[in-house]
């Protein structure tokens, strides 16, 4: 090997298992710049300017750094906004609103946290586009970030393993890049779910030195569809969440998760999250919900009781939590287990609807 060239990538990975992938620097530069590259054409980025970066930060990087690629830009390297952190207060108060911004890219939470910090001060950015991985954004997230900014949110897909594989188009559907990655969708871990949803298993065609192939990534889609925007690569309508991502009802069955997330989108939510310590209980952890929020809350409890009785499945609470579980890097899943619990493979799903928060009493 040629000293230098090969690099260890140690990665807690997208399954949440710890990992190490042999690669070399060209190859892991080469999907995120190029992918990079044809997302700033796709949305008509300036060729020079400044971005916001609310990604996950590496320790002593700096506030401001020049970055070349894909094009030259000077990159802002902002926190999540902590009211309670002065160190972060004061970033905040020098930049945002003073310094011009024409892209912002970065975690979902971080972006939400973002334009609440400018809606509530009046502050008026303009960026040219905004673009969220790393996590789930709720719609009601995405509809304060848009309106605030008005700028539509582009979401990005990448695993720590295979790198920038997808990206979101116009119709908000997510197309692979193929000559990177090959895209498969299947029930790789053997669960029964119900409208043919599979893992998204990846093959990386740039990992040589260490072939990755048919990586279950552990994110949750339904079977490839087509789409009429014209960009190219296998198709998929939305992420639907993570594999590891159940809920246990009281008489220890397993439910996925997104009957109920979707249920809590549709009240307007702009963040929340689902944590479980005990079987049959869910919290919702919504630390700025307003009153009708909290109300629908209360409405999705009384459907879900309605529907279960008392020998079965789960209710579900505000919690009286402020803050948010974030895993060691600072990343927030949208459902977090605390249970260690063997259940079964089967999920049941379909337990509740959309629709039926919209009918809540006000």
């Amino acid at each position: 090997m040629t000293p230098g060239r090969y690099v260890i990538n140690e990665t807690t990975g997208s399954t949440g298992r710890p990992l190490q992938i042999l690669t070399t620097v060209e190859s892991a530069a080469l999907s995120r710049n190029v992918v990079s590259e044809r997302l700033f054409q796709y949305l008509d980025l300036p060729d020079t300017g400044t971005v916001f970066n609310l990604g996950l930060h590496y320790l002593g990087q700096p506030f401001f750094e020049p970055k070349a690629l894909p094009r030259p830009y000077v990159q802002c390297n902002l926190r999540a906004y902590d009211p309670d952190r002065a160190e972060i207060v004061a970033d905040y108060e020098a930049v945002v609103g003073r310094v011009p911004v024409d892209y912002i890219h970065g975690s979902s939470s971080r972006i939400i946290l973002l334009a609440r910090y400018c809606a509530e001060r009046g502050i008026r950015l303009e960026p040219r586009g905004i673009v969220a991985t790393y996590e789930h954004m709720p719609a009601g997230g995405r509809k304060l970030v848009e309106e605030t900014f008005g700028c539509p949110v582009t979401m990005l897909y990448c695993t720590s393993e295979i790198g920038y594989a997808a990206w979101e188009c116009s119709e908000r559907r997510m197309h692979f890049h193929e000559d990177f990655v090959q895209c498969e969708i299947f029930p790789a871990s053997g669960k029964v779910r119900e409208g043919g949803v599979g893992d998204i298993i990846l093959t990386s065609l740039l990992s040589g030195p260490m072939p990755i192939i048919r990586y279950v990534t552990g994110d949750l889609a339904a079977p490839a569809t087509h789409c009429p925007c014209g960009l190219p690569g296998t198709v998929i309508d939305e992420l639907l969440g993570r594999d590891g991502a159940r809920l246990v009802g009281i008489e220890g069955a397993a439910y996925s998760p997104y009957a109920l997330l979707a249920a809590l989108t549709a009240t307007g939510l702009v963040e929340f999250q689902l944590v479980q310590e005990s079987p049959g209980v869910v919290q919702v952890v919504a630390p700025n919900a307003s009153a009708s929020e909290r109300e629908a809350i209360t409405h999705i409890d009384q459907r879900l009781r309605a529907h279960f009785g008392s020998a079965q499945g789960f209710s579900v609470a505000l919690s009286a939590s402020t803050s948010f579980i974030v895993s060691g890097r600072g990343k927030r899943n949208p459902v977090v287990q605390l249970m260690d619990i063997e259940i079964g493979n089967t999920e049941k799903t379909g337990y509740i609807r959309p629709i039926d928060v919209s009918r809540a009493p006000h």
